[in-house]
C-alpha cells in the first residue's frame, strides 16, 4: 500500500534527491495563497516534512531541483516568480540555511531548472511577466558552471 504524505493542500513539482536521501515538494496551503518547500527524510517517512523557509519572499515557488551528491556544490536548488534563485547545501539538510544565489534584475520568473548529471551544471529558464514589463528584457536562459 502506498504512504500517505499528503492530505490536505496540494504539493506539486516534487523531486527526489538522486542519493535517494530526500523527497522535497512545493506545498500550497489550502485556501492561502502561501506556499513552503517541505521535505521528508527517506529515512523516516511517518515524520512530519521539515518546512524549509524562504527570507521575506512573497514570490510563488515555481521549480525546485536537487544537484548531484558527487558535485563539490550539493544543493537543492528553488526558482521563484521574482527572479530569484536560492540554494541549500543538502550535506547539511534539514538545518541548512537558504543562500540567494541569483536575482534576476529585470524580474523574469525562474520557471524551469535542471542540473546536469554530472552536477557541473545548472541551467535556469526564465518567462517575463509581459503584464508589468513595458519593454521585455533578457536573459531568458542561462548556464551556470557550478
Amino acid at each position: 500500500d502506498p504512504i500517505t504524505l499528503v492530505e490536505a493542500g496540494g504539493l506539486s513539482n516534487i523531486v527526489m534527491s538522486p542519493d535517494s536521501h530526500w523527497l522535497a515538494g512545493i506545498y500550497n496551503k489550502p485556501d492561502a495563497q502561501e506556499q513552503e518547500i517541505w521535505l521528508w527524510s527517506f529515512d523516516d517517512l511517518t515524520a512530519p516534512p521539515v518546512i524549509l523557509g524562504l527570507p521575506n519572499s512573497d514570490a510563488s515557488i515555481l521549480t525546485l531541483a536537487f544537484g548531484d551528491p558527487a558535485s563539490k556544490e550539493y544543493w537543492l536548488a528553488v526558482g521563484l516568480a521574482d527572479g530569484s534563485i536560492y540554494t541549500w547545501n543538502v550535506p547539511d539538510l534539514p538545518n541548512a540555511q537558504p543562500t540567494l544565489f541569483y536575482h534576476d534584475r529585470s524580474g523574469n520568473s525562474a520557471v524551469d531548472m535542471k542540473f546536469s548529471p554530472n552536477g557541473l551544471w545548472l541551467a535556469v529558464a526564465f518567462v517575463p511577466d509581459y503584464a508589468s514589463q513595458t519593454v521585455v528584457t533578457g536573459p531568458f536562459m542561462l548556464l551556470w558552471d557550478i
